[in-house]
C-alpha cells in the first residue's frame, strides 16, 4: 500500500514542524496493545445503519471478516485524502501501550495526559499524524470533514495539549504511520467485499479507547 497526494506531501513537509518518531526509543509493546476493536466497529455500525459504496474523504472503511491482512483485520479506517491520484487513511482503533508523555516528555502539559499513541497504518510508521477536533481551523492543518482536521505539526500538538488541559474544548489523537492505496487499488478492494464504506463521525474517532461499550 502506498500513494500520497500533493496535499498530504505539503502537510508532511510543513517547514520546521513535522513530527518524526524514533522507534528505537519506543519499540517495546508498541505493535500489539490490547484493544477491543470489535466494540468500535459495532459502535460505528449502530450509528450508521447501512453501508454505502461511495468512497470520499471523510468516510470510514470498516474491515469485513474476510479481510485477513493483519494490518487491517477488524480495523476502522478514516479516509483523510481521496482523489484520482492517491488515497490516504488512518486506522482509528489501534491504540498502543505507549503514552504521549513518554514520546515527548518536554512538551509543556503532556505529563497531565494519559493518552496513548495510536497506530495509524503500516506505511511510514516513523511519521506522526494528528487528528484534531476544533471549531476553528488550526494553522498547519488540512480539513478532513466537519470540524475534524489532520496535521503533522509539532506546534499543533503543543497547542492541542495546552488547550485540552485548559478545557478549551479541542480534542486530538496522535497516530504513527498511515494507510495508503495506489490509484484504483481501494476501489478493487471495496468491489471484492473487503470493506464497508460509511460516513465518518467525530464521536467514533474520539470514543473512549478503553471502553467496550
Amino acid at each position: 500500500m502506498k500513494g500520497i497526494g500533493q496535499a498530504m506531501w505539503k502537510l508532511l513537509g510543513i517547514q520546521g514542524a513535522f513530527l518524526v518518531l524514533l522507534w528505537n526509543h519506543v519499540a517495546v509493546g508498541v505493535l500489539a496493545a490490547p484493544y477491543n476493536q470489535s466494540a468500535v466497529v459495532l459502535a460505528v455500525f449502530s450509528k450508521k445503519g447501512h453501508s454505502s459504496s461511495e468512497l470520499a474523504k471523510g468516510k470510514f472503511l470498516i474491515a469485513r471478516e474476510q479481510l485477513n491482512d493483519p494490518n487491517f483485520s477488524r480495523s476502522v479506517v478514516l479516509l483523510i485524502e481521496y482523489d484520482a491520484h492517491s488515497t490516504v487513511g488512518l486506522v482509528i482503533n489501534r491504540p498502543t501501550d505507549v503514552q504521549l508523555a513518554k514520546l515527548w516528555p518536554t512538551i509543556k502539559g503532556v505529563q497531565q495526559h494519559q493518552d496513548p499513541l495510536f497506530l495509524g497504518g503500516p506505511v511510514a510508521r516513523g511519521q506522526i499524524l494528528l487528528l484534531v477536533q476544533s471549531d476553528q481551523a488550526p494553522e498547519n492543518t488540512i480539513h478532513v470533514f466537519e470540524n475534524i482536521y489532520v496535521s503533522s505539526s509539532r506546534h499543533v500538538l503543543e497547542q492541542m495539549i495546552v488547550q485540552s488541559t485548559s478545557r478549551h474544548g479541542n480534542t486530538f489523537r496522535v497516530y504513527a504511520g498511515y494507510a495508503g492505496w495506489a490509484p484504483g487499488q481501494l476501489e478493487k478492494e471495496v468491489l471484492r467485499g473487503d470493506w464497508d464504506v460509511l460516513k465518518a463521525d467525530a464521536s467514533s474517532i474520539f470514543r473512549d479507547y478503553q471502553s467496550n461499550d
